[in-house]
């Protein structure tokens, strides 16, 4: 695994100034199994192993080997796993090496009872990201992670009109988390509604409209319909000390998404 040192956006000024680079890569292979009846396939959940323990976060499969989620969950993680699937548990799903998975460390994709693992081969935050309090952590909390592997399902799209994010507008929240009323069975995928509340260049802050919609799930997508389709709208950052929830929107940086989103596929 080959983590990348740099962020983001100062990557790909360096690559526009290069007038593009390529990186070798293996050929393009899928793991072998069908998410197309689960719901919401493209949402992801992410085992994330860190110095303190694995810890989970949320993201959305956004290209064929991009997976969207939040700069505050890959921190300091020495290995990532994404999980496609309805449940993503730290608690069952031993991936990390250990005894109880013969496949964990040693293979790029790979099951878990009914989920199906892909190993992140390199990840990387944006540059303006601060996890320092204040409206800067919700700004440019966004990360990127390169699949070892093409995942099978299909790919969310992002939004990139800024006018249809507005006050008051109803959107979907989707992803893995815990709730006070499952707290000993968390990692399973969930989804609800949300309402924007105040709406910033760079951030929302949201409501939930869903009872036990989990409100603090690091890294999942928030998602608009416009035209009739879909789209990632934003990813979810954090909850303040009043409880407000925050978004990162990802019609801000789209532009450099999609440049990574070339460069990796």
């Amino acid at each position: 695994m080959v983590r990348t040192k740099s962020h983001f956006l100062s990557v790909m000024l360096t690559l526009n100034l290069l007038g593009g680079c390529e990186i070798g890569s293996a050929a393009h292979q899928q793991i072998e199994t069908d998410h197309a009846n689960l719901s919401d396939p493209a949402v992801v959940g992410l085992l994330l192993d860190k110095p303190t323990g694995v810890e989970l976060c949320s993201g959305a499969l956004i290209a064929a080997r991009v997976v969207l989620t939040a700069a505050r969950c890959i921190g300091d993680a020495t290995a990532i796993y994404v999980g496609f699937g309805t449940t993503v548990d730290p608690a069952s799903h031993t991936v990390f090496g250990g005894t109880s998975d013969a496949f964990g460390g040693t293979s790029d994709a790979f099951h878990v009872g009914e989920t199906s693992f892909i190993k992140g081969a390199e990840w990387i935050d944006h540059s303006d990201y601060s996890p320092l309090p204040g409206d800067r952590r919700h700004e440019a909390d966004i990360a990127l992670i390169r699949l070892a592997v093409d995942a099978l399902a299909s790919p969310l799209r992002l939004n990139d009109d800024p006018s249809v994010v507005r006050q008051g507008a109803v959107l979907r929240a989707a992803g893995f988390g815990y709730s006070d009323a499952e707290s000993s069975q968390g990692g399973k995928k969930h989804h609800g509604a949300i309402q924007l509340g105040e709406v910033e260049v760079l951030w929302y802050a949201h409501t939930v409209l869903t009872d036990g919609l989990v409100g603090t799930d690091s890294g999942g997508p928030t998602l608009i319909v416009v035209d009739g389709e879909e789209y990632v709208a934003g990813v979810h950052s954090s909850v303040d000390e009043s409880g407000a929830t925050r978004d990162t929107r990802v019609d801000a940086h789209a532009s450099s998404i999609d440049s990574y989103i070339a460069l990796w596929q």
